[in-house]
């Protein structure tokens, strides 16, 4: 099937932010590392380490959409992040997400609880700090949770290999 103008732009459009934000971070990596070395406290040094952590994660969650995007656009079947695909056994795996669900939303109760414990030591300690962060990781994995749990719902897809995507808003 011939490739439509407007989907090769689009692909372009795309991998052109990609590459912009890559840049962005890769020089903002580099911003906060001098930082790090700059400063003599140990909690901030520590605090731009995790900082840091994220940024290298999301440079390689953006170099794996850049490669995605090449493999959507090349037709290669085998992108860095891989197209949704048939799910061998829907009920499994929705009893297997019940069940990380209620222990995230349990673990964030909990960690809110902590949280209200330590609010005294927001002043002293980077602990708060801490335990706000993992509630924001756990909020994050109730979302991924969520996505699992919408698909196990949803209806079935083509497994990977078959798929074709919808390359771009314009397609039809």
């Amino acid at each position: 099937m011939p490739r439509e103008k407007e989907d090769t732009d689009w692909e372009r459009m795309l991998l052109q932010i990609i590459e912009g934000h890559v840049h962005a971070e890769t020089e903002l990596e580099d911003a906060y590392r001098e930082l790090r070395q700059s400063v003599a406290a140990g909690d901030i040094e520590y605090l731009i380490t995790l900082i840091l952590e994220d940024e290298h994660r999301h440079h390689h969650w953006f170099s794996e959409l850049a490669q995605s995007l090449s493999a959507l656009a090349d037709g290669s079947a085998s992108p860095a992040i891989p197209w949704l695909g048939a799910i061998d056994d829907r009920a499994q795996l929705l009893a297997a997400t019940k069940q990380f669900l209620k222990f995230e939303r349990e673990d964030a109760r909990q960690l809110r609880n902590l949280l209200r414990e330590l609010q005294a030591m927001e002043e002293t300690t980077l602990w708060p700090l801490l335990v706000r962060l993992m509630l924001s990781d756990t909020e994050k994995h109730i979302e991924i949770l969520r996505f699992i749990e919408r698909r196990a719902k949803g209806p079935a897809i083509a497994p990977a290999g078959t798929h074709v995507a919808s390359r771009s808003p314009h397609s039809a």
